[in-house]
């Protein structure tokens, strides 16, 4: 490609004379403009050019052939049922289970402590979050506060026992905190347990 370019293009002159100097310069300084030049083309060309559009056709590709699985099959595959154009919810009576703690130890860990709930959801969707929380019986005046994260600022529940719909993090996750005063009494039968039943895209 060099020599072609070479034959059709010609020497270049970047000096003038008939001395030595410009007889052996303007040849080498021709073939080293056209070898830059012909790697540009080669090299250059496809990076800029070429990989971008075959990484945008594979993804397009890619995507072409999920939509044409059907609401049908995503049903059976995941186990439950669009009830909305944008709303999914699973099947069965439990739904999915995000997080389980099985001690009065377990949970006491999560106290003051920001903890990422993974769940089962697309990145950026709203999860139908149910919390099922079993401790000892305290004194109206005490009870154990839950927080999810919206924004960087903390957002009390105020009743863990309907459900939530709570945003799904671009982790995949959402953040829970849980606190209580020295006075709350959390047993030793103690049970905490998240689960999601379906998510709204």
């Amino acid at each position: 490609m060099i020599a072609m370019i070479g034959a059709y293009l010609g020497t270049i002159n970047f000096l003038s004379g008939q001395t030595a100097l410009p007889r052996f310069a303007n040849p080498a300084m021709s073939f080293l403009v056209y070898v830059i030049g012909a790697w540009l083309l080669l090299f250059l060309w496809p990076t800029l050019f070429v990989a971008p559009y075959r990484i945008w056709r594979a993804n397009k590709e890619r995507i072409e052939e999920l939509e044409k699985i059907g609401s049908e099959d995503l049903e059976r595959m995941l186990g439950g049922k669009y009830i909305s154009n944008n709303t999914f919810l699973y099947g069965g009576d439990v739904g999915r289970v995000c997080a389980r703690w099985e001690s009065k130890g377990e949970i006491e860990l999560l106290r003051d402590c920001v903890t990422a709930i993974a769940v089962p959801a697309p990145k950026g969707s709203i999860a139908h979050i149910r919390f099922e929380f079993r401790h000892s019986r305290n004194n109206g005046k005490e009870r154990c506060h839950f927080y999810t994260f919206r924004d960087g600022q903390a957002v009390e529940i105020e009743n863990i026992y309907e459900h939530q719909l709570i945003p799904v993090g671009h982790d995949g996750c959402f953040q829970l905190k849980l606190t209580w005063s020295d006075s709350y009494t959390l047993g030793d039968g103690a049970f905490l347990q998240i689960g999601m039943d379906g998510w709204t895209k």
